[in-house]
């Protein structure tokens, strides 16, 4: 299913004509960057669970469709159980099995109890969403018009649109083709679309380790990892050196002030 219609790229963009702007291209051009864009900002999760029951609950973000569309079926979840033995692992099919998908309730219902065998685990493998698909949809069109919009302006180069492209509407604002104002549009929606991609992206951030060992809790701030506790931490291990160095250095400016006294009284 596609986000947009060939007329509502049209009426939004307002490119229209032949060759790489013909009908057809468009369709294929908004198909290509919606496969695109579910690519990039829709992340791959997986879960495992070694209770036998027909009712597992996928944990992870929001569950999204793999093609793009509207609802989740169970068509959008792979499952499959593994068995260990003598440290081989052995993977088993279990998608037969699957008998419906419980959208609100991330929860995937299978007809038969799994794992089949108690020494088996399950695994559960889906995309998720930073939000609810219908709560991205409107921001999911905006990226596709900009992501088809570049793609079809750069396939064959400013100079070769010409007669594809007689006049262009943005904005409200309608100009005659001008290869200079295209590269600036193009340079403009490849901006946007990082950005726009960067904010709808889930964050995913489990830790760091430092100095390679134990591992820390922490956050992703505008791309930086900032370890909380444990900053407070070293800073309060920092303060307590330097307050052990001065007072070593007041100790030992004492002792020498001490031992001066007493060399000067015998020498008297």
């Amino acid at each position: 299913m596609s986000w947009l219609t060939v007329d509502e790229f049209k009426s939004r963009t307002g490119i229209s004509g032949t060759g790489p702007s013909s009908d057809s291209n468009i369709e294929l051009s908004l198909a290509f960057a919606q496969k695109d864009i579910i690519t990039k900002i829709f992340v791959s999760r997986a879960d495992t669970s070694a209770t036998m029951s027909t009712n597992h609950v996928m944990v992870h973000g929001f569950l999204m469709g793999k093609e793009g569309g509207t609802s989740v079926t169970t068509s959008d979840v792979d499952v499959y159980e593994v068995q260990t033995v003598e440290g081989i692992d052995y993977r088993y099919d279990l998608n037969h099995l699957k008998d419906d998908v419980v959208i609100k309730e991330k929860r995937l219902v299978t007809s038969t109890s799994i794992p089949t065998i108690s020494d088996r685990t399950v695994y559960m493998e889906y995309k998720t969403g930073r939000e609810w698909f219908s709560d991205m949809l409107v921001q999911l069109q905006e990226l596709l018009v900009i992501v088809t919009r570049r793609n079809i302006l750069t396939k064959r180069g400013p100079q070769k649109l010409q007669d594809g492209i007689l006049d262009w509407t943005l904005n409200g604002v309608t100009i005659s083709y001008n290869s200079n104002a295209v590269r600036d549009i193009i340079e403009d929606d490849r901006k946007n679309s990082i950005s726009l991609m960067n904010t709808m992206r889930p964050r995913r951030f489990t830790g760091v380790r430092l100095g390679n060992k134990t591992k820390y809790p922490g956050l992703r701030r505008g791309g930086r990892v900032v370890i909380l506790w444990k900053l407070q931490l070293l800073r309060t291990v920092h303060l307590t050196i330097a307050c052990q160095y001065c007072l070593l250095m007041i100790m030992g400016s004492h002792y020498n002030s001490k031992s001066k006294m007493t060399n000067t009284m015998h020498t008297v």
